[in-house]
Formats: structure tokens, C-alpha cells, sequence
């Protein structure tokens, strides 16, 4: 799946490695304008990103369904 992050998404500015993704989930790329990202622990989603997401079984409507945010 694809996600466009908008610059409310609270996940935005936060490292990968601090991302609490659920079970199963794996965001395998980043698309920055017209640079794609192999994201690692060190990356950060910006506003207007798109983002990879390759989740198991799961249905997301959207990127904050991937995270586990309280």
C-alpha cells in the first residue's frame, strides 16, 4: 500500500527505529519528490512523502493504522 503523509500525521520527524509499528508490518520505501528511499532505523518521514507499507493480513486506511501511537 501507499500512504501520502501530511504534515498533521504524527509520525512524521520520528526515526523508524522509534516508530512502534504492529505486528507484521514493514514500510519498504520512501518516496521524497523524485528520490526513493530503502528506509533503515536512522530515516525519518517527512510532510508530502509517500510511503511503502507491506502489512500481512492486515487492511489500513491509512499510515496511523501501522503504528501503534497512544
Amino acid at each position: 500500500m501507499e500512504f501520502r503523509i501530511n504534515s498533521e500525521s504524527r509520525i512524521t520527524g520520528v526515526p523508524l527505529k522509534e516508530l512502534p509499528l504492529k505486528k507484521n508490518i514493514l514500510i519498504a520505501g520512501i518516496i521524497r519528490g523524485r528520490k526513493i528511499i530503502v528506509p533503515g532505523g536512522e530515516d525519518i518521514i517527512e510532510p508530502g512523502d509517500r510511503v511503502i507499507v507491506l502489512a500481512r493480513e492486515k487492511k489500513l486506511r491509512d499510515i496511523t493504522d501501522a503504528v501503534d501511537l497512544q
